[in-house]
């Protein structure tokens, strides 16, 4: 399915999936769409984006760096010890 909607957007002729979301239940066979909003602080495509460029291949070395303040903010999982047997 992703792929035809990239086809649809560079080809072009067929309505795509723009502010919908399609959700296939293959087991009960039915295809239901839900309207999505565009989020307003979306940081690619808001209204005031921090995201402008793609990620090269010489620059993912520094997406640790850029990840350490989220990670700091991060809780560590809790870990139990399993009971006695």
């Amino acid at each position: 399915m992703q792929a035809a909607e990239a086809l649809k957007l560079i080809i072009g002729g067929a309505e795509p999936l723009l502010g919908r979301l399609a959700l296939l239940d293959v087991w009960g066979g039915r295809l239901r769409e839900i309207p999505v909003a565009k989020n307003p602080a979306c940081p690619a495509c808001g209204e005031n984006p921090t995201i402008t460029a793609l990620v090269t291949e010489a620059d993912s070395c520094t997406i640790p760096k850029l990840l350490a303040p989220m990670r700091s903010r991060m809780r560590e999982p809790q870990r139990t010890t399993p009971p006695a047997i």
